[in-house]
C-alpha cells in the first residue's frame, strides 16, 4: 500500500494533512446542510436520519468496493465506516437543528 516503516516513523500527520482533512469535512458539512434544506430536515431527528442515509447511500456502497474488488479487510471496512457514519449522523443533527 506504499506504506514502510520508515515513512510511518516521520509522523505522517502534518499540519497541511490537518488543514486539508478539516476543509473536506467543511465541504460535506456544506453539502449536507443543502440535502438538509433541500428535504426540509429542521430537527435533530431528521438530521440524524439524514446523515445516516448519506452514509448509507454515499459511503457505505462505495467503500465497499474496497473490500470487494481490492480484497481489504472487512474489519477495516467496519472501522472507516463506523467513523464516517458517526462523523455523518453528527454532522447531520448540527446542520438541521442549527437555525
Amino acid at each position: 500500500m506504499g506504506v514502510t516503516q520508515q515513512s510511518m516513523s516521520g509522523g505522517g500527520m502534518g499540519t497541511t494533512t490537518l488543514v486539508w482533512s478539516f476543509i473536506g469535512s467543511l465541504v460535506t458539512a456544506g453539502v449536507l446542510r443543502k440535502f438538509a434544506t433541500m428535504v426540509a430536515a429542521h430537527s435533530l431527528g431528521a438530521g440524524i436520519a439524514l446523515g445516516a442515509l448519506a452514509w448509507l447511500g454515499f459511503v457505505a456502497t462505495v467503500t465497499l468496493a474496497s473490500v470487494l474488488y481490492e480484497k481489504r479487510s472487512v474489519n477495516l471496512y467496519i472501522l472507516n465506516n463506523g467513523y464516517q457514519l458517526v462523523s455523518l449522523v453528527v454532522m447531520g443533527a448540527i446542520v438541521a437543528a442549527w437555525r
